[in-house]
């Protein structure tokens, strides 16, 4: 999975000339690899985003490196990672995590 629609093509198109499969809501292009069968679409956007607190920069060092994901939520002014938007009212899961 890849933000932009423009890089799940380009992506699939280092394999040959990949396969476009429409779904509802979703373009899947869908090509073979050596050693298997690679499908990439598009999310149009952010699902998570690195924690904010917690490990160092949202990665945990030890035992060993680790990323700390959270859902982003959806405000009037954009994706926030809070339960809270900007202007105190309550955020809601973004349509992608939803």
């Amino acid at each position: 999975m890849v933000e932009s629609p423009n890089k799940a093509r380009t992506l699939a198109g280092f394999f040959g000339r990949p396969m476009r499969r429409y779904l509802p809501g979703l373009v899947v292009y869908e090509a073979l690899a050596e050693e298997g069968y690679l499908v990439v679409t598009a999310t149009r956007g952010h699902v998570t985003d690195l924690a904010l607190r917690g490990g160092l920069y949202g990665v945990e060092t030890t035992p060993a490196y680790r990323p700390r994901y959270h859902p982003l939520r959806a405000c009037p002014e954009g994706s926030v990672p809070d339960p809270l938007c900007p202007d105190g009212t309550e955020s809601r899961l973004d349509r992608y995590t939803a």
